[in-house]
């Protein structure tokens, strides 16, 4: 089995649950993960505070490996459908 069949079998609908997680003041971590699966899908460490561009990175690369989206949930985002556009907003949503 080559690479590019071995990433077809791990490339699947997710559903991704989106946050960020801090140790200290400054020090942290953005985590998506398939909902489904618990497979950590993605993660960036960051310093002092999240921003809307490392969800954004987040989803894009995943959409470059080519996952599809069941859903996108996160704890603090706003407006998701208008930050990813590829995705129909009626599966992105902010959970309050």
């Amino acid at each position: 089995m080559d690479a590019y069949e071995l990433l077809n079998l791990l490339v699947r609908p997710v559903v991704v649950l989106m946050d960020a997680t801090y140790w200290g003041r400054i020090f942290g971590v953005v985590i998506m993960k398939d909902s489904l699966s618990g497979d950590v899908l993605w993660f960036k460490f960051i310093n002092r505070h999240e921003r809307l561009e490392d969800y954004k990175e987040g989803i894009s690369y995943l959409v470059s490996l080519g996952y599809t989206f069941k859903a996108l949930y996160a704890m603090v985002l706003r407006d998701l459908g208008k930050l990813f556009p590829i995705i129909n907003s009626n599966y992105a949503s902010s959970i309050k």
